[in-house]
């Protein structure tokens, strides 16, 4: 007996152990989880609310904060399990049943399951707020905006305060039924009643610069610097007004103002250094109106001149700050480069005249008759052209003729580009060693248009200017003749009509509006044998055949066609080439790039990618992601970008169809479309020799157009149709999401 009484006292001391480690192994779960919950760390906090729950399954502290925890780490199922072990526990609450629709809108975006919830939610805790949040946020995910605004109204006359509920009906209003003046009238009313908020002047001020209501967005930016005096951004947006307006001034200003409370404000730093360098552009191009009298013989040519150079050399360090903040920002490199090769041009020319064009005050003190004089000259294309081709040369010929009765030795004919091109190519000295008494002679003088070269790639082709050479010749005795000056043609598309050439004089406010027509550069990328990758049958074949239908058919050069096949068409190739095309783009032109070949989708980031010859598996850092290839595309100033792209998964380079406005056959206006073989999705390669689906009907809707030219809307609407109608994927015909797209239509013309 005493033996039997001694072991339950064991047990129960035992037992009574047990339970107090127990007990303190919850609680130090429960203490780590509540420490890692209390500075957001909500994956560890998960982890020890988990075990807190698995060594007491019975307590409900956990589950409560297991709930919170799974949503913001969008971890339904946990969510669930654990909403289901509170229900079972017999503890409900509407905030959990909130998280519960939450996520099955949020993460799991299961309707009928969050239906389910809400309905359950509303019996058990009919009216409240949380619950009726629920509820109107599930008919707003889903769609049905006038069920969710019916909600919302009685919501927001009972509880005024909420800003998320206004927040939603203004999304509705604004984003959906783009109703600007009700969406005008709620923002007005939500800074009525939330003053200190900036969010609802920024999107009221979003809607006046979409509506053009320039002076209303001005005094919206004014009051939201009022509200925020520290905010860089409503600096730099206003900057972004007045420059608009035309007071450059100010906008400078403003956007200065920006960078001194945020040094590192990348988008105000190279918009500055953009405005002094449009000016300096500005300036300089100037020079090429003005007649050879004006440039030597006024004062005003050599004003503009020092302004010109003043400008440039108040853009440099603005960009070379951006290159500082951000290596890859093409733009700020391309124009700090054509600012340097600029300044060194004026300060090559400033030598080269400036000991003969000096005195400019007084005309006949600074003229002076040499004897010597220039006969004619004349500028010589190559056979049966009027303009040079890339890697073509010319010959200036000038006729000189001695007057005197003596011989004439050691002349020099002195040439120089007042807007420098770094494309032409030509000495700027040639010397002439002897001329007899009462003779002439006539000299030639080359001129080579380059071929793409690692000096001009990294250069901003700049617009407007004339490709202007001026020329006179100097003797030992320090005389020299006028100044005169030959204006050439580089490419078919620069070809001016004569007699077009405006001279200014009395004002250096110039408006200068470039005359060369637009030409169609093509960008033709083909990979079938990859390195890494499975080889693909078509893809070579299918670039090739639509780069051909394009220049036989239609207004496309070879000279401006760019191509990479195979082992060429590596990611550093893709990027090299589409910074050379850059170098080549004028705004009035227009770009298309074709791409065959493999495509990849990340689940992680959301977005497709293309694969390049030498790119391994699951290496997508070595893919041309989606997001780099648009971030290249929006840094390419055209009038219409058109991407074509047979590859699975590239559906994320398009906006939302509800985004999507053109006007039809407008080609005035600026467009940036794509055309894709499939959304994110695998797409055919087709059978050996016959092409692509996607690329077949392309080249036959090509072919077919017997129209003076093809809209981009129509080649869509023709490939779309048929390729719906013979293989399993759906090609897609967007808008793409960069900006610049102003809602005109790319037009395709005809031969």
């Amino acid at each position: 007996m005493k033996k039997a009484l001694n072991l339950l006292l064991f047990l129960l001391l035992f037992q009574f152990a047990q339970s107090q480690s127990l007990n303190t192994r919850w609680l130090n779960q429960l203490n780590l989880g509540m420490e890692a919950y209390a500075v957001n760390d909500y994956f560890t906090a998960l982890k020890h609310f988990t075990d807190a729950s698995n060594l007491v399954p019975t307590d409900t502290t956990a589950y409560i904060y297991l709930i919170d925890c799974a949503y913001k780490t969008q971890n339904a199922p946990e969510l669930f399990k654990s909403l289901d072990k509170l229900l079972i526990l017999g503890h409900e609450s509407a905030r959990n049943y909130y998280l519960a629709i939450q996520a099955c809108v949020d993460i799991e975006k299961d309707y009928q399951k969050a239906v389910q919830y809400a309905e359950a939610a509303k019996q058990k805790f009919a009216g409240d707020p949380q619950i009726r949040m629920a509820d109107i946020m599930l008919y707003y995910k889903y769609g049905d905006f006038e069920a969710a605004k019916a909600r919302l109204l009685p919501f927001i006359e009972q509880f005024p305060n909420d800003k998320r509920a206004l927040n939603i009906l203004i999304a509705i209003t604004l984003d959906i039924k783009k109703d600007y003046p009700e969406a005008i009238k709620l923002l007005e009313l939500a800074q009525q009643r939330f003053p200190n908020d900036p969010e609802f002047p920024k999107k009221e001020v979003n809607i006046y610069i979409e509506t053009r209501q320039m002076e209303a967005a001005e005094k919206k930016f004014r009051r939201l610097i009022e509200l925020n005096p520290d905010d860089a951004k409503h600096y730099y947006n206003l900057s972004l007004i007045m420059h608009n307006k035309g007071d450059y001034e100010q906008s400078v200003a403003l956007a200065s103002k920006a960078i001194e409370l945020n040094p590192g404000f990348l988008e105000a730093i190279f918009n500055v250094g953009t405005f002094y360098y449009h000016r300096g552009l500005q300036y300089n191009q100037a020079l090429t109106l003005m007649t050879p009298y004006q440039y030597t013989y006024q004062a005003q040519g050599r004003e503009i001149e020092d302004a010109a150079k003043s400008y440039l050399e108040a853009a440099k360090p603005y960009f070379e700050k951006a290159i500082q903040l951000n290596t890859n920002e093409l733009g700020a490199f391309e124009n700090l480069n054509t600012i340097n090769v600029l300044l060194n041009n004026i300060a090559e020319t400033r030598q080269l005249t400036d000991p003969y064009f000096t005195d400019l005050e007084n005309e006949e003190k600074h003229k002076v008759y040499p004897d010597y004089e220039l006969l004619s000259f004349d500028f010589f294309y190559p056979e049966q052209q009027n303009y040079l081709s890339k890697g073509q040369q010319g010959q200036l010929k000038v006729k000189i003729s001695n007057t005197s009765d003596n011989q004439l030795r050691n002349l020099q004919i002195r040439l120089f580009q007042p807007f420098v091109n770094p494309m032409l190519s030509f000495k700027q000295s040639y010397p002439i060693d002897s001329l007899a008494a009462k003779s002439d002679t006539t000299l030639s003088i080359p001129f080579e248009y380059l071929l793409n070269n690692p000096a001009t790639v990294g250069m901003e082709k700049t617009e407007g200017a004339r490709n202007l050479v001026r020329f006179f010749i100097t003797g030992p005795d320090q005389k020299y003749t006028d100044l005169k000056e030959v204006a050439l043609v580089m490419g078919k598309a620069q070809v001016l009509a004569s007699g077009n050439r405006q001279y200014f004089s009395e004002t250096i406010d110039i408006d200068f509006t470039p005359n060369a027509r637009a030409k169609n550069l093509l960008l033709v990328i083909g990979i079938n044998n990859y390195k890494h990758w499975p080889k693909l049958t078509n893809a070579v074949s299918d670039a090739q055949f639509v780069k051909k239908v394009l220049l036989q058919k239609y207004e496309v050069e070879t000279e401006n066609v760019f191509e990479l096949y195979d082992s060429h068409a590596t990611k550093n190739n893709m990027i090299n080439e589409l910074i050379k095309i850059k170098g080549e783009l004028s705004p009035q032109d227009n770009l298309i790039i074709y791409y065959a070949g493999h495509g990849d989708y990340n689940p992680i980031t959301d977005e497709g990618a293309w694969i390049p010859y030498d790119a391994e598996r699951n290496a997508d850092n070595q893919y041309l992601d989606n997001t780099t290839l648009l971030n290249f595309l929006n840094a390419l100033d055209t009038r219409h970008t058109f991407l074509i792209a047979d590859a699975c998964f590239s559906g994320s380079l398009f906006v939302n169809d509800d985004e999507m406005t053109y006007k039809p056959n407008n080609d005035k206006i600026k467009s940036r479309w794509g055309f894709t073989s499939g959304n994110m999705e695998y797409v055919a390669d087709g059978a050996q020799g016959e092409g692509s689906p996607f690329a077949q009907y392309l080249v036959e809707a090509l072919k077919e157009n017997q129209r003076e030219y093809i809209a981009v809307t129509e080649l869509i609407s023709y490939v779309k149709f048929k390729v719906r109608n013979s293989a399993v994927q759906t090609p897609i015909g967007r808008p793409l999401k960069i900006s610049g797209n102003e809602g005109g239509e790319f037009l395709l013309y005809s031969r």
